[in-house]
């Protein structure tokens, strides 16, 4: 999953960019170069990129890979989503509100779909952050 979160813009790159839909680009990129399977499914999936891949034209491209839900997925959409700009303050609230924005208007999505994405990043955000918290508290006396 490491290997997820700092391989989840490859896709970007010039030399890779063959669809122009990002998570796509990258998994295809990576399955070429023989990453585990578990890396590249995770690219392609991030960012609830089911949601966005019909703006692309790429919904049969992106189902060549398998979703992987839970943990591994929303842990990966936390990292992606906190990962801002270093002036600006990586809270929860702040970034999932410039995530929001990061897909133009003009991009063909769905109003519902949009929001579908916009509810599940703050749900993988809230989870991560409550286990996280969770995970620094000290465990009670007696238990």
């Amino acid at each position: 999953m490491v290997s997820s979160a700092w391989l989840h813009a490859i896709g970007e790159s010039p030399s890779i960019r063959t669809t122009g839909f990002t998570p796509v680009d990258g998994a295809v990129y990576l399955l070429a170069e023989g990453w585990p399977t578990p890396v590249i499914n995770l690219v392609a999936h991030q960012g609830q990129a089911r949601l966005i891949a019909p703006a692309f034209d790429a919904v049969e491209r992106l189902a060549l890979f398998e979703r992987i839900q839970g943990w591994p997925s929303d842990i990966l959409d936390y990292a992606i989503t906190l990962s801002l700009p270093d002036d600006i303050d990586p809270d929860p609230e702040t970034c999932l509100r410039l995530a929001a924005k990061q897909l133009p208007a003009t991009l063909r999505i769905t109003a519902r779909d949009r929001a579908e994405r916009e509810r599940r990043l703050r749900r993988a955000v809230d989870r991560v952050s409550a286990a996280t918290i969770a995970a620094r508290s000290p465990v009670p006396q007696g238990v």
